[in-house]
């Protein structure tokens, strides 16, 4: 079972919301303490609330892979796809 709050998130200008019926407050993205501008801090703001569904993405990706039976997943290289890099994303942003 996941840890984090289920998606999909949205963003309101600075704050990343859930939209996932309770609309609670995720993150609220700070452009005037660091000097960044708002169009970075909105940028930020948009990444943090694709979280979910890119997370979602390679774990499906991560599976494919995995299943598949393709002749060029038996190649080291399994077709220029990085099944290890993959992984090691997904439990960094799980762990």
């Amino acid at each position: 079972m996941s840890k984090h709050t289920k998606g999909p998130w949205a963003i309101n200008e600075f704050l990343v919301y859930a939209e996932n019926g309770n609309g609670c407050t995720l993150a609220t993205i700070n452009s005037t303490s660091k000097g960044i501008s708002d169009e970075e801090a909105q940028a930020n703001a948009r990444l943090i609330a694709a979280a979910p569904e890119m997370k979602n993405m390679l774990e499906d990706m991560a599976k494919r892979i995995t299943n598949s039976e393709e002749w060029w997943m038996d190649d080291p290289n399994r077709g220029g796809f990085d099944l290890e890099a993959i992984e090691a994303l997904l439990n960094k942003a799980t762990s």
